[in-house]
């Protein structure tokens, strides 16, 4: 993987990681609250782990990549993760403390 390459994917997958955990904790929040609090958790909840999925394959897809095709990648890696990074703060915002 070549140095620029490399040190995007690192940023990403730092992101993920990081998107992930925050992911994590509003399930477990889902598991405490009331019923109709639940719903509302677990609707944002999957919707955060659809955006999650798309972009850790769309992370794969640089990673397996050769030479300068990852740069035509790039932008819909970006995509991804401008709409999960969205989900997640919007869930993170009405959910989250």
């Amino acid at each position: 993987m070549s140095e620029k390459r490399d040190a995007f994917v690192q940023k990403m997958q730092a992101g993920l990681d990081e998107l992930n955990a925050k992911i994590d904790v509003l399930e477990a929040k889902s598991e405490k609250a009331s019923a109709e609090a639940r719903v509302e958790y677990l609707k944002r909840v999957a919707d955060a782990k659809a955006k999650r999925n798309e972009m850790s394959d769309k992370l794969a897809e640089v990673k397996r990549s050769s030479g300068d095709a990852w740069e035509e990648l790039r932008g819909g890696l970006q995509t991804s993760w401008d709409a999960l990074s969205s989900s997640v703060k919007s869930a993170w915002e009405k959910l989250g403390e």
